[in-house]
């Protein structure tokens, strides 16, 4: 285990711990907001703890430090903490700073993605009511202060309102990944097909990221992950899992204005807009 320091162009230092001694591939834990990467990663962490792999958080350790994507997100520092053998995860957009690294593009990637129009209305329940938002770390914090600022307008609209005008926000964080989909390194994994599977796609996982796990361990992980609440809590961190939300949430024009505005999304990840 080592700590290296990312030193970004904006002067601010963070720290990261990696294994730099593991060797072989890196593996990816790539996702979009609101499209079931808190579930993904934590899956993806403990796989890696149960084979010795170090998982590291990249974009939540930004998080943390209260540091906006926008300010670490392409900046080629990254880039000195990448190490075969780890794990990188936390990703809720494409991470460009790792784009012409040769551990990243030949790196095993594991993206999971969901039907846009859900996305989007779970973006709205969770800006308005459950995001945790930092404690500010200093006297600028972008993240605190946008999230405060995300949850203002969140409270302040309609559902219906909200998606519509946030929509576009959330198609370019698919765009950001299209022109990596036919890579033979990358392989996309819809929440619709697994999130009342996890088991499968534990093994799925593991078997990508040339990890081991037993049935064993999948009961211990499912212990924690298979949550399903009785009844729909707007303020829940989980919610509601079920696809097809968008459905009972919005009325049919807005639906229709979603379609369009999500259709380069939609088109490139496979959903179909009458489903």
């Amino acid at each position: 285990m080592a700590r290296v320091t990312v030193v970004l162009e904006s002067g601010q230092q963070v720290p990261f711990q990696v294994d730099k001694d593991l060797g072989g591939p890196a593996y990816f834990v790539l996702g979009i907001r609101k499209c079931g990467s808190s579930l993904f990663n934590k899956l993806a962490k403990d796989l890696a703890s149960l084979n010795n792999r170090r998982y590291v958080n990249v974009a939540g350790r930004y998080f943390t430090k209260n540091i906006a994507p926008k300010d670490w997100i392409k900046d080629p520092a990254n880039c000195d903490i990448l190490y075969g053998g780890n794990v990188y995860g936390g990703f809720r957009l494409m991470p460009a700073a790792f784009a012409s690294a040769s551990l990243y593009r030949e790196g095993k990637k594991l993206l999971m993605v969901r039907d846009p129009r859900d996305a989007i209305v779970s973006e709205y329940f969770s800006n308005a009511y459950s995001h945790s938002i930092p404690q500010r770390t200093q006297d600028a914090a972008p993240i605190t202060e946008l999230l405060e600022k995300r949850r203002r307008e969140a409270l302040d609209t309609t559902i219906d309102e909200y998606v519509v005008e946030r929509g576009r926000s959330l198609l370019s964080a698919y765009l950001g990944y299209v022109n990596q989909l036919d890579s033979a390194s990358m392989r996309v994994v819809k929440y619709e097909d697994y999130i009342f599977k996890k088991p499968d796609l534990i093994r799925l996982i593991a078997s990508d990221f040339d990890m081991h796990v037993d049935d064993a361990q999948i009961a211990t992980i499912m212990a924690w992950a298979d949550i399903r609440p009785e009844k729909e809590t707007p303020t829940a961190f989980v919610r509601r899992v079920t696809p097809g939300d968008h459905r009972e949430k919005l009325r049919p024009e807005t639906i229709a204005k979603l379609n369009t505005i999500m259709k380069p999304a939609m088109d490139a990840f496979g959903y179909d807009p009458d489903a």
